[in-house]
């Protein structure tokens, strides 16, 4: 008997689905907590406050997450596409929510762990600190999913990672899919990513804030992915008139490189390239709008240059370390 598998496409419906049980359970066990710490004479009347204004908000966040899920868009990203997005996130100039947003709450999964993130209590930095399941206090942890939602002009990020990797104490034999490990909180509007302090939350995870830019921008282009719609039972393409559109995910795969032929056109060129070359992605400013008067950043996706048939030329990177002027020495 094949086990069945728990993470892949056609199980984003169950994982949104036990997330939101989740959400409700964990909400559900710390009312009481609550009520206990509140009817409790030995702690002072200020603490006890503040502790119940801490844990009401968390308790609304996990029952608002809850509710939000049960119309969320899904979205599972391929390894090969998460890769890509990756190299493109490296220089990104700007996170523009506003135009590459794919919908405006949505859980999206990823195929493989992306690298690790500072972990750190989104809701109370006075939370105690992550431990692996040895024991040992941690500080990074690997992203296996993102929830976002907009608000008005804010965008809520969430960044999650499976709680089988950490040792959590909610209740006995209880132990939730993910465990928050980050957030941020930014404006939805265009965000200079060497700005990034003036977000909530984020602090140095700039990183991860292109990161995300670069995936929703990347899912738009048509000729970077392939983004088709599944019906999570059977894996079959959903039709936009079908009655399984509440169980579909978006899948997100990297189509290839495509190829680009630099024949010699005569008086038009001196040279012609004698074998192909990768050409890495890379991010330029297109004009759009009224006449062409406004400027966004496109990404160029990568591609291989050369003749057709031609043999491919690897390419050695060399990293420089130089001095700086009037700095040491």
């Amino acid at each position: 008997m094949t086990r069945k598998n728990d993470w892949c496409a056609s199980a984003m419906p169950g994982i949104r689905d036990r997330c939101i049980r989740d959400n409700d359970k964990q909400a559900n066990l710390m009312e009481p907590r609550v009520q206990k710490i509140l009817a409790n004479t030995m702690y002072p009347e200020a603490d006890k406050r503040k502790y119940e204004d801490y844990a009401r908000g968390v308790i609304e966040e996990w029952r608002s997450e809850a509710e939000g899920l049960k119309e969320a868009s899904l979205y599972w990203v391929s390894d090969d596409m998460a890769q890509l997005a990756l190299e493109a996130s490296r220089t990104m100039p700007l996170f523009q929510p506003h135009l590459d947003l794919p919908s405006d709450f949505g859980l999206m999964c990823f195929e493989k762990p992306l690298p690790p993130v500072e972990a750190a209590d989104t809701r109370s930095p006075q939370a105690p600190k992550l431990r692996d399941n040895n024991g040992a206090i941690i500080s990074k942890v690997p992203v296996d999913a993102v929830l976002w939602d907009r608000v008005g002009d804010k965008l809520d990020i969430r960044v999650k990672t499976k709680s089988n990797r950490l040792r959590l104490h909610i209740a006995p034999g209880f132990v939730p899919l993910f465990h928050e490990c980050t957030g941020a909180d930014v404006p939805f509007e265009n965000i200079d990513l060497t700005t990034i302090e003036e977000c909530t939350w984020l602090n140095n995870r700039a990183h991860f804030l292109a990161l995300m830019g670069a995936i929703w921008h990347l899912m738009a282009l048509p000729s970077v992915s392939v983004v088709r719609e599944i019906d999570s039972r059977n894996g079959k393409p959903v039709a936009s008139s079908s009655t399984a559109k509440g169980r579909s995910v978006a899948l997100i795969n990297m189509k290839p490189p495509r190829q680009v032929k630099t024949e010699t056109q005569s008086g038009k060129r001196s040279w012609k390239l004698e074998h192909r070359v990768y050409v890495s992605g890379h991010w330029r400013r297109v004009a759009h709008g009224k006449d062409r008067a406004l400027r966004r950043q496109r990404f160029v996706e990568p591609y291989v240059k050369g003749p057709e048939g031609a043999p491919l030329k690897k390419r050695e990177r060399v990293n420089g370390l130089f001095a700086v002027e009037g700095v040491g020495g």
